[in-house]
Order: structure tokens, then C-alpha cells, then sequence
């Protein structure tokens, strides 16, 4: 992202502002639609859903725009994942809806490598989606996802072996806020 971005402050902002409305975009607009089919609300406007899906949660997770950390990445991954998963749950095209249950196991997939402590609730939420929406099926398409993921973090980014090692080293090793003996 050097290149992209050459150190400017600025640029960097406007990106992560971007990718922010971006997130919020794909998810008002999975939740728009699966409101407007599951539970037949039609009053609803899809810009409202929007503005309070971007307030609402960057009031419970205040944007960070200095910075572009593994907290902001993690929440859009989050929301790009479920708002896709929530569009599938209501369509009908059958393509279309392996398609996005992959995207967004994937998605979540990457989580893992990002931020672990909030994988395990996401997957129950996910797994409770599926059970309730008696699509069970889906849950093939969406480990598929998630293998996918884990693959292709050991091909580009690490190796498996150098993963366990750095996983082990973290439970091995003393802290740095340890008192000496």
C-alpha cells in the first residue's frame, strides 16, 4: 500500500473513510433487502438503514481514520461478510446465493488471522442463521469458504510451519510484564 498511498496522511483517511462507507453500503443494503422479504417491511428506506448502520456502528466502534489497523479492517470484514450473507438469505438465485455464502466465509475466514478472539461468535451467529433459516446446506459452501481462506493465507502470506511456530512462541515465551525471579 506504499505506492498507493506514499505517506500521505491524507490519502490514507480518505481510504479508510471510503472502505468504512463501502462496508456499511454492503451491509444495509443485506439487510434492506432481507428485511424486505422475510419480514415484509416495505416502509423501511434504504438510506435511513444506511445512515443508521454507519452511526450506529461507528458509535459502538469509533473509526480510527489516523491509522488503517486490524481493528478497522476487522469491522469491515465484518460488516461486508454479513451484509452479504444476510442478501443471500433472501434471494432466490440459487447461484447467487453459493456465491456470497462462499464470499462470506471466506470473509470471516480471514478474521482468524486478523483479530481470533471474535471468530468463535461470529460462527455461532452465522451457524444460528443457517439453522434458523433451515438452509443447512449453506454451511458446506460456507467452511468451503473458510478452507479457501486458510489456504490461501498459508500460500501468500506464511507457511503453515512458521504459523505454528509463532502460535506456539506466543504460549512459550515470557511476557514483557513478567517480574523477574
Amino acid at each position: 500500500f506504499r505506492n498507493i498511498w506514499n505517506g500521505d496522511i491524507l490519502n490514507i483517511r480518505i481510504t479508510v473513510f471510503s472502505f468504512d462507507i463501502l462496508s456499511s453500503l454492503v451491509f444495509s443494503f443485506g439487510l434492506f433487502f432481507f428485511n424486505k422479504k422475510k419480514y415484509n417491511l416495505n416502509n423501511i428506506h434504504f438510506l435511513v438503514l444506511f445512515f443508521l448502520t454507519y452511526i450506529g456502528f461507528n458509535l459502538s466502534t469509533p473509526p480510527l481514520y489516523g491509522v488503517y489497523s486490524y481493528v478497522t479492517f476487522n469491522r469491515q470484514l465484518i460488516l461486508i461478510s454479513f451484509g452479504f450473507l444476510l442478501y443471500a438469505l433472501q434471494t432466490d438465485n440459487n447461484y447467487l446465493k453459493n456465491t456470497l455464502v462462499l464470499v462470506s466465509g471466506i470473509l470471516i475466514g480471514s478474521l482468524f488471522f486478523i483479530m481470533i478472539t471474535n471468530v468463535p461468535i461470529f460462527l455461532l451467529i452465522i451457524l444460528f442463521i443457517f439453522y434458523y433459516e433451515r438452509k443447512m446446506n449453506r454451511i458446506y459452501v460456507f467452511c468451503m469458504g473458510l478452507i479457501l481462506s486458510s489456504i490461501s493465507y498459508f500460500l501468500f502470506v506464511e507457511t503453515f510451519s512458521i504459523f505454528v511456530n509463532h502460535f506456539v512462541e506466543l504460549f512459550t515465551q515470557p511476557t514483557s510484564g513478567t517480574i523477574p525471579a
